[in-house]
């Protein structure tokens, strides 16, 4: 079962990738196909004015695919630096307040197979649960989520964040995010982001099941910071993966799979949406390789031999 999650959520977070390096290639492609030919109708536009951009509409169209792959690419990198900026500043936050291991906390910790170095106590009194790192990430616990719990669910804690911890699921929410973020005009890649996300908690709460044998504890942890009356939620451009509650997470744990409704509608919409924005993109790359109207070469004028042999006297003049 580990096995296969992990496999559903590599699937997920891997077709999100090869569909932005696919598409960014694809876009630097058909510019540069031609791009001898590309430069040289450029540069006439340019001396001619932009009224004869009319007859060179395979460059229009590949100077606009060469500005959505620049766009997609500078809002990847936009997004990606804000979110590593807010994490950075979300850590520092939490940095200071370190304490060290509860007793208790690193017995339940040695349990899940986690040294005292994966794990972050943090001394604040609201419950707190996150893993909070890119490359080396870390479990971090609160003060106050670690005295609210009983020691079965704050190890259904410490298993479902150690399941993110050992999967980098930070930094692959970091990505998805960013990729999704610089894909706006996109459905297709805003959904595996978002299915990205969800099996990242769905396959993190499977394996705390499993670890406990019942989904109980998770349930009641849960609950219990359902209940809690004043648990700030993460800011939303932190790369983190935190423990909270969401409907579609207490619907998987409660209610079983075959009971799950499929709307249909949505689904439709979201695939009729999706196949629009891919025959718009396929016309594009179709029209981009047509080919460039070659420019009319312009000789010098010159006059017969015949012409320029007629005596003077024999010239008569116009009337």
């Amino acid at each position: 079962m580990k096995n296969s999650a992990a496999g559903q959520l590599q699937l997920y977070f891997w077709l999100l990738v090869s569909a932005a390096a696919g598409l960014l290639l694809a876009g630097l492609t058909l510019p540069l196909y031609a791009h001898r030919q590309w430069l040289q109708t450029l540069w006439h536009v340019c001396r001619q004015g932009l009224q004869d951009i009319g007859g060179h509409l395979p460059v229009t169209w590949q100077a606009l695919i060469l500005l959505m792959v620049g766009l997609a690419l500078a809002r990847t990198a936009w997004h990606a630096a804000r979110q590593v900026r807010q994490t950075h500043r979300f850590a520092h936050a939490f940095a200071g307040l370190q304490g060290p291991l509860p007793a208790r906390l690193e017995e339940l910790a040695a349990a899940q197979a986690l040294t005292p170095s994966d794990v972050i106590y943090v001394d604040v009194s609201t419950p707190h649960a996150f893993c909070l790192g890119f490359w080396q990430p870390r479990i971090w616990l609160s003060a106050g989520l670690v005295s609210m719990l009983t020691d079965e669910e704050l190890s259904a804690v410490l298993a479902h964040e150690a399941w993110h911890m050992r999967f980098r699921d930070p930094l692959r929410l970091l990505v998805a995010r960013s990729l999704a973020a610089g894909f706006f005009f996109l459905p297709v890649m805003q959904m595996l982001a978002q299915s990205v996300d969800l099996q990242q908690e769905t396959a993190a709460d499977r394996a705390a099941t499993v670890q406990l044998g019942s989904d109980l504890p998770l349930l009641c942890a849960l609950q219990k910071l359902l209940t809690h009356p004043s648990t700030p939620g993460v800011n939303h451009l932190v790369a983190a993966t935190a423990f909270n509650v969401t409907e579609t997470r207490l619907k998987r744990l409660i209610y079983p799979p075959a009971k799950a409704r499929v709307a249909w509608r949505q689904q439709l919409g979201a695939i009729g949406l999706n196949l629009s924005v891919a025959l718009v993109l396929a016309v594009m790359g179709w029209l981009a390789l047509q080919p460039v109207m070659e420019h009319p070469t312009v000789n010098t004028c010159t006059i017969p031999e015949a012409v320029v042999s007629v005596p003077q006297s024999q010239i008569v003049p116009f009337q």
